[in-house]
Parts: structure tokens; C-alpha cells; sequence
């Protein structure tokens, strides 16, 4: 048997779910093993141990191996030794193993990423292969909480294959966590056209029909009553309306339980006025859409620039970016956006886009077609240029 040959059998990934309810997937995956993004990898081969012809006073096992050494750089070309397949196969099988094998996987993430990727490099001929490449890829960014990466990872499986419902379950549960409901339903629907029944998916459709109830609800509580603790004291909504020119609208993009955690002045939204220069501070929102995460800016000037706020939090050689997508989130490759208020009414959000960064955020809030929240607090959202994720901005 050839090593290929082998390599598929060891680490082959099961492609498709069961029908018809079953509580397994094929080759023995379970359900909640699916659900949490296992994959079906049989490493039950793999030695844990060093054979006992190995000899372990050989330099290679030394605890002082030069990994600058001829025999490492050796090795560093051993990745390279094969076909394009062969070589991708490998990448896939190191990934895998990381995966499963470490004690602590979290740690490997982005090794983990960084296998499949050199894997998804090579001119790969077996599509199945590829598949299997971004399916994991798709899966550890899940784990990484990198939800857009995972979903655009996942919608190029369906590019190579529209039937794969391992893909359209990378999407949905990726979909899930970030709340965009209608994206879960429509991918799970398009699942069971093919599965007919399967416990998962009609499980994410119940919780996403469940969210969207929610928010429907949500959304017309806000039209009809506002919470005691948003109300807003009149003279600081005449001071922003009057002096300021700020339309103050009846609507908030934060639960009142959710006030807490970013201020104690709930009423007021942490807004601090300098009553000798008029000048007012603002507690500022972003929210970063692909990850469901948020930044608070506890005071931002209202003469200070969008583009100068942004510089300090994705500086050019400052910390990197959380989720695995570095050289994605930078300020260049950045869409800043604020919540369209004529879409209260309507079934989805729809944003607006901030096209000149070096506004000063009074120039923003002044906007005729900018609405304050209730809760005082701008609202910005933030994704990539390139991304993939179902987000209408105009």
C-alpha cells in the first residue's frame, strides 16, 4: 500500500450526515460529536511511544536538538517531499493530529490554522482533499470564535461541492453564534433537502425561529415604551438637541441588562458634559460583527476623529487581532458603519457606511440620516472589506 494510500486511511474524514433521524453519523460520529465539531479522525494507529528499534541517543531525539541544524533543515524539507497531494494530505494529518492529540489543543489553534493552510497552498488535484481542508480550517475557527472565517471557509466547500452538508452546518452554527438567524434557517432548510430529517439542523432552525421571535419582540417594545432606566433626563436631551444638533431616536442596539456592564449611569449612558467649554465626552460602542464581541470607549471626545480613535486600537505594530485573521483586520482593510434608522420598522437591519474616517464624531451624530440611541450611546460596527458575512450595508 502507498503511502497515500495509507495517509487516506488513516485520517479520512467522513464527508456526509446520516438520514432519517439516525443519532450517528456515518462512521460511527456521534451527534453531539457533530454539533461540537468533531471530526471523525481514526488515530487509533498512531503510536504513543517510540518503537523500540528507535535509538534514542540518536541527535534527532536529543533534548538539545539544534533546530537550526543540517538534520532539522532535513526535516523542514521532508513537508515538501511529494506530490501536491501528498504534501496537503501530510499538512492535513499534522493538523488533525495537533488537534486531537494535544492535551490542550486551544494553545495549537493557530499552529493548527497555519497546517491547514499550507495544506489549501499546494495545487491540490483531489478535490475531496480540499474539502476535507477547509471543513477543518472552517471547524478550528469555530473553536477560535472566528465565525466569519469559519463561514467563508465553509461557503468554499459548497463552491466545489453545493451538496455538502457538513458545509452547510459550518455555516449554520458559525451563523448561530453571531445571532444572524435567517442565515442559520436558510442553511439548515437547504441541509434537510438533502438529509430529509436530521436532529441538528432542525434544532439550530428551532433556535434560530426562536431568536428571530425574539427580536421581533424586542424591536416593538422599543416602538412603544421605553424603560424607565433609559430615560433621559430633558435637559440633557435639550442640551444635545438644541445646542448639539443630535436627533436623540427611540431605539437602543443594548439590552438594559447590558447597560451595567459598560456604565453605572445608566440614564444618561456615561455621557460627561465639560460645562466650562460645552464640550461633551461620549461612552462609544464598537462592535465587531463576525465575532459577536465589542470594544467600549468610555470617553471620546466629540471633536475627536473616527480615524484617530481607530488608530489606536489597530496601531501598525501594536498587539495583533484576536481571532486568527491578523493580516485581515487592519485599519485599511476596515468598513465602519452605524445602524440605519429606517430599518427600525422593517424586518432586518440595514447599515449605513462612514466613509471618511477623519470625521469628528459630532459631524457623524449630527447626520440627517443619524438617529442617537436612547441609551446615549453611539453604536459603530466594524467588519473587513472582505468579508463574507450577511450583512446589508448601503
Amino acid at each position: 500500500m502507498s503511502q497515500q494510500q495509507d495517509s487516506k486511511k488513516v485520517e479520512e474524514i467522513d464527508d456526509s450526515l446520516t438520514t432519517a433521524g439516525s443519532e450517528k453519523v456515518s462512521k460511527g460520529q456521534t451527534v453531539e460529536e457533530l454539533y461540537e465539531g468533531e471530526e471523525d479522525f481514526d488515530i487509533s494507529n498512531i503510536p504513543t511511544e517510540l518503537p523500540e528499534w528507535v535509538d534514542k541517543n540518536h541527535p534527532l531525539f536529543s533534548p538539545n536538538f539544534d533546530p537550526n541544524s543540517a538534520a532539522a533543515q532535513a526535516l523542514q524539507d521532508l513537508k515538501y517531499d511529494g506530490t501536491p497531494d501528498e504534501i496537503a494530505t501530510n499538512f492535513k494529518n499534522q493538523g488533525n493530529s495537533l488537534l486531537k492529540e494535544s492535551s490542550d489543543p486551544k494553545k495549537y489553534y493557530k499552529d493548527i490554522i497555519k497546517y491547514y493552510t499550507e495544506g489549501l497552498e499546494q495545487k491540490i488535484t483531489d478535490m475531496k482533499l480540499k474539502i476535507d481542508l477547509l471543513n477543518n480550517r472552517s471547524h478550528v475557527y469555530i473553536l477560535m470564535q472566528n465565525y466569519g472565517k469559519a463561514i467563508e471557509d465553509a461557503k468554499e466547500v459548497l463552491k466545489i461541492d453545493s451538496n455538502n452538508t457538513k458545509a452547510m452546518f459550518r455555516i449554520a452554527k458559525a451563523a448561530s453564534a453571531l445571532e444572524k438567524w435567517k442565515t442559520v434557517i436558510r442553511y439548515s432548510e437547504k441541509a434537510l433537502k438533502i438529509e430529509k430529517t436530521h436532529p441538528l439542523f432542525e434544532s439550530l432552525i428551532k433556535k434560530a425561529e426562536e431568536g428571530l421571535r425574539k427580536k421581533h419582540e424586542k424591536k416593538a417594545e422599543l416602538r412603544d415604551k421605553k424603560r424607565k432606566e433609559q430615560q433621559i433626563p430633558q435637559q440633557v436631551k435639550d442640551f444635545l438637541g438644541f445646542t448639539k444638533g443630535i436627533k436623540i431616536g427611540d431605539y437602543t442596539e443594548l439590552e438594559s441588562n447590558h447597560m451595567n456592564t459598560y456604565t453605572d449611569q445608566v440614564s444618561t449612558g456615561g455621557l460627561k458634559i465639560d460645562h466650562v467649554s460645552g464640550e461633551v465626552f461620549f461612552s462609544v460602542i464598537f462592535v465587531y460583527d463576525e465575532f459577536n464581541q465589542t470594544d467600549f470607549i468610555e470617553l471620546f471626545s466629540e471633536n475627536q476623529t473616527l480615524l484617530e480613535q481607530l488608530e489606536m486600537m489597530f496601531p501598525p505594530n501594536g498587539p495583533v487581532f484576536p481571532y486568527g485573521c491578523e493580516e485581515d483586520y487592519v485599519l485599511s482593510n476596515l468598513r465602519v458603519s452605524f445602524l440605519d434608522p429606517k430599518s427600525l420598522k422593517e424586518t432586518n437591519d440595514r447599515y449605513i457606511e462612514i466613509k471618511n474616517f477623519n470625521t469628528p464624531l459630532i459631524d457623524i451624530l449630527k447626520r440627517k440620516d443619524y438617529l442617537l440611541p436612547s441609551t446615549l450611546m453611539p453604536v459603530f460596527h466594524i467588519i473587513r472589506k472582505n468579508t463574507t458575512l450577511d450583512v446589508n450595508i448601503k
